[in-house]
């Protein structure tokens, strides 16, 4: 989905171009135009002409006109657009408003809509299951990135998705998978995944120490992370210019480069099931309850942890650090130090939580494709809702401009917006 933005002063530069410009103006507004109120953002819709130029004004306030748009917070213009636009970057349960109007070629702009207006608000609580993904390996990551959703999972399965959102009908948007290729020869199963901004470059880790790179999630080269030690990789993470990657066993590596990795002294010998950078530091956890941080990826400390129950995966929002896990298994931190068992939990989940992110707001999927969104309250209290998705086991899930995913077993995927 192509997304652009134009900042005040280049508007009202090519807004006078445009006014000096030779062509025609559009003799109406924009026609038929609805807002859809979505996680963080507006679905805008209307009736596109394809010989004209769309632009949207918006700012957070009751009401709005062209002229009047700039006065208020968050004054934005969104050009040139097509139908349907997501405009994203909203705060929930604050009203904002829009207005339309279109130019045509280098002509000044034509007149300018009604003001319209929608109340962004969390999603999560409502999922549309998708189709399996292709080959219905078992997904077991998923993160987002650059405008894109990406799975890896068994059999060396990678999936590229895109949110598809329908022209007309919000209840027909969608994401759209495309498969891609693993290295010749690559089959091992995949368990992590991490994209690095900096470097562009996707890092996908699995079984055997396989480490997979690319710098556009198509092209994927394949190297080991040991040349003579083949663990299974169960994570992999990004922060402060080092690469880590967990396992089982107790196994933790780190590179600058993703290409040559470095064991470091583990202080267990539990399988780690995840690893994550949060809030300037690293966070691993792993069977038996155990927890782990570092601030460099090289030298660990060991956390004392209120759960034996296995733990599989953490996130940072809100201001306060969340970890999930087998049972049900919630625990909090406001320092990544010192944990808390989130005991008062109602309804409890009693299924085994196999991961957790934050988007807009904490939401934790898991077996029987159970899904636990929930949010924290200025005082630090947690409110949870425990809902069936409708799958099988789901084993990750991401968020990315408004738009929530969850995969899982034997490619289940779900998508709340």
């Amino acid at each position: 989905m192509f997304r652009s933005r134009f900042n005040l002063g280049t508007f009202a530069s090519l807004l006078f171009l445009a006014a000096c410009g030779g062509g025609k103006s559009p003799s109406d507004s924009p026609a038929n135009i609805s807002a859809t109120a979505g996680d963080s953002r507006a679905i805008i819709r209307w009736d596109q002409q394809s010989d004209l130029n769309y632009w949207i004004f918006r700012a957070r306030a009751p009401l709005i006109t062209r002229d009047d748009y700039s006065k208020f917070p968050e004054a934005h213009i969104d050009a040139p657009v097509n139908s349907p636009r997501a405009v994203t970057g909203l705060t929930n349960d604050e009203t904002y408003s829009f207005v339309m109007n279109a130019t045509k070629g280098n002509g000044p702009a034509g007149p300018s809509s009604s003001s319209i207006s929608a109340v962004p608000r969390l999603a999560g609580e409502t999922w549309t299951v998708l189709p399996v993904l292709d080959g219905a390996a078992n997904a077991n990551d998923v993160i987002f990135s650059t405008d894109k959703f990406y799975v890896v999972g068994n059999n060396a399965t990678i999936f590229e998705g895109i949110e598809t959102l329908d022209a007309t009908d919000n209840t027909k948007n969608k994401i759209t998978w495309t498969k891609r290729a693993a290295p010749t020869g690559i089959t091992q199963d995949l368990y992590g995944l991490v994209f690095n901004s900096g470097a562009t470059r996707f890092v996908a880790v699995g079984a055997g120490g396989k480490v997979l790179i690319s710098s556009d999630a198509i092209t994927w080269s394949a190297t080991d992370i040991s040349s003579s030690a083949t663990p299974k990789l169960n994570s992999v993470a990004f922060g402060i210019g080092v690469y880590v990657a967990v396992g089982d066993t107790g196994a933790i590596y780190s590179s600058s480069d993703a290409a040559t990795w470095v064991e470091r002294t583990s202080v267990t010998g539990e399988n780690l099931n995840d690893v994550a950078f949060l809030s300037g530091r690293f966070v691993t956890v792993g069977a038996n309850g155990f927890i782990a941080t570092s601030t460099d990826g090289v030298t660990w400390t060991q956390r004392t942890s209120p759960s034996t129950q296995g733990l599989n995966a953490s996130a940072f929002g809100s201001n306060k650090f969340i970890v999930v896990g087998n049972g049900g298994t919630a625990l909090t931190s406001t320092d990544g130090e010192t944990w808390t068992a989130a005991t008062s939990l109602t309804p409890a989940p009693t299924q085994n939580l196999y991961d957790v992110y934050f988007g807009s707001r904490f939401i934790a999927v898991g077996a029987g494709g159970v899904i636990v969104p929930f949010t924290v309250s200025t005082a630090g209290d947690l409110t949870w809702l425990v809902i069936a998705s409708g799958t099988s086991d789901l084993f990750a899930t991401a968020y990315g401009l408004g738009a929530n995913v969850a995969a899982g077993s034997a490619g289940a995927n779900s998508y709340s917006f």
